[in-house]
């Protein structure tokens, strides 16, 4: 089972990287990573302008050209361009190299190397089968969902879908494919299945229309419909509880399947109140952690607010806020419920298996 599931997760994977490199070759714009091998700048104008002549060597054609980059007035001296450093360049239509960004794959490359050994240290080679876990999920947003919103597919059966595809392929991945396993998958989506009602019902009482950011309102000047944009809310809102949905309801069912082995002398009510205590304090920390992420990503948007002269209640009731009010209380809604919901079916099931 295990080989099969490792297996599939490796055509997946090929597909959507084949997909990917499919999509970037359509483009017409070329893109290409150079090292910056010399800069020059001028002194600061009367405004505190700088501009950087930068004298670049392109990594794949070795073509060697000269760009002038700049204003570097609102810059910290980290931000400005020096020599030995790995740019991304884009080559337009014309012929001309224009600077996009710093390359920053090889940093990302070296801290996922440190993150997996890490894994491996602490948690075993087990531990890496969540991160395939994390990695599929990643695959199925960027080559399902956001290709299914872009064709107008409904939000409601997209995070549906996307549950019930992403759900037992990472959880199986994370924990094998066990009873409890199993159990825990059920759990999920029955509260997914309550998760996105509720949902539904905070979207449409608090009147948000997914226009809460800037780039929900570029979506809107590229003629997305209200619909799209409020689907785009409604699938983030799944995904964000989805995410942290499947570690509650995993934790909680072999909590279940634990305290009946160390006494199965015990009757349903007993291991059932015993497990669901721990659940309680579980429930305490995630939600906390669930609000703290949210806060934490819109941190800067609090801060623009926090200097405005708009008083705290209209600051509350604008739609930026409001959709991350109702991110997390729908969030915290399904974790609460996860925790009955597991505990109770966990505790049925281990009381009609026989062997675990």
């Amino acid at each position: 089972m295990k080989f099969y599931v490792y297996k599939f997760f490796g055509i997946f994977l090929f597909f959507s990287l084949s997909f990917s490199v499919f999509a970037e070759n359509k483009n017409q714009e070329e893109f290409f990573v150079g090292k910056i091998l010399q800069v020059s700048q001028n002194s600061p104008d009367e405004f505190g302008n700088i501009i950087q002549k930068l004298k670049i060597e392109i990594l794949t054609t070795k073509q060697k050209i000269e760009i002038e980059n700049g204003n570097f007035r609102n810059f910290s001296e980290e931000q400005k361009f020096s020599p030995g450093e790995q740019i991304v360049l884009v080559k337009m239509e014309n012929g001309e190299f224009s600077i996009i960004e710093n390359y920053r794959l090889s940093g990302i490359f070296w801290i996922l190397i440190i993150f997996l050994l890490t894994v491996v240290a602490i948690v075993g080679f087990s531990g890496l089968g969540s991160v395939f876990g994390l990695f599929l999920g990643i695959f199925v947003v960027i080559f399902g969902i956001i290709p299914g919103i872009l064709h107008g597919t409904n939000a409601i059966f997209l995070s549906v879908l996307s549950a019930i595809f992403i759900t037992p392929i990472s959880m199986i991945l994370a924990h094998k494919a066990r009873f409890p396993t199993f159990v825990a998958i059920l759990s999920t989506f029955l509260t997914i299945l309550l998760a996105i009602f509720f949902a539904i019902f905070a979207v449409k009482i608090c009147k948000l229309f997914g226009l809460g950011d800037e780039s929900a309102q570029f979506l809107q000047m590229e003629n997305f419909s209200i619909e799209k944009l409020r689907g785009i809310l409604f699938v983030g809102i799944l995904l964000g509880t989805l995410g942290v949905l499947d570690d509650i309801t995993a934790a909680q069912t072999f909590t279940v399947f634990k305290i009946y082995k160390t006494n199965p002398k015990q009757n349903f009510c007993q291991v059932f109140k015993s497990s669901f205590s721990i659940g309680r304090e579980h429930i305490n920390s995630m939600i906390n952690t669930l609000a703290m992420a949210y806060f934490g990503a819109s941190l800067p948007l609090f801060i623009i607010f926090s200097r405005s002269q708009m008083p705290f209640w209209v600051i509350l009731n604008s739609e930026i806020v409001a959709e991350e009010i109702v991110r997390i209380i729908a969030g915290s809604f399904a974790l609460i419920l996860a925790v009955p919901i597991s505990t109770f079916l966990a505790t049925v099931f281990v009381f009609h298996q026989k062997k675990f």
